[in-house]
């Protein structure tokens, strides 16, 4: 009885407090995921690749728990790729996965030990990936 409850509270959480914020998602065919300074970091990566006439978008989830992955599933319907940016082993590209199960391609850039890419890095193997 306990876990059936406890089911149901996570099954609310997913559907009212998940928050997650987009920019240039609506035509985009690569999706560049990040958090924390990293999506500062990854929405300059989208203005170059944009600029560069690559069709990027940035999705920064605000909430991990409940991840967006509702949103990704939706996403996944017309986008060609994911490339998640984060500053450690991989955890969030794990999640992105889990959520799209093998739907879409999902490229995992990671650094660790305090290393923050720079824009153009992120750019540079988001398109290299993308050719591949």
């Amino acid at each position: 009885a306990y876990n059936r409850k406890l089911q149901a509270k996570y099954a609310k959480l997913a559907q009212e407090c998940v928050r997650y914020e987009e920019t240039e998602t609506a035509d985009a065919e690569i999706v560049l995921i990040a958090f924390g300074i990293t999506a500062r970091v990854a929405y300059s990566a989208v203005q170059d690749l944009r600029q560069r006439g690559v069709r990027a978008g940035l999705l920064r989830p605000q909430t991990l728990f409940p991840f967006p992955s509702a949103r990704l599933k939706e996403l996944a319907s017309t986008v060609k790729r994911f490339v998640v940016a984060e500053l450690n082993n991989g955890q969030m590209a794990d999640d992105v996965a889990l959520a799209l199960n093998g739907r879409v391609p999902v490229t995992r850039l990671q650094w660790m030990g305090g290393m923050v890419p720079a824009a153009e890095e992120i750019a540079a193997r988001t398109v290299a990936e993308a050719r591949g």
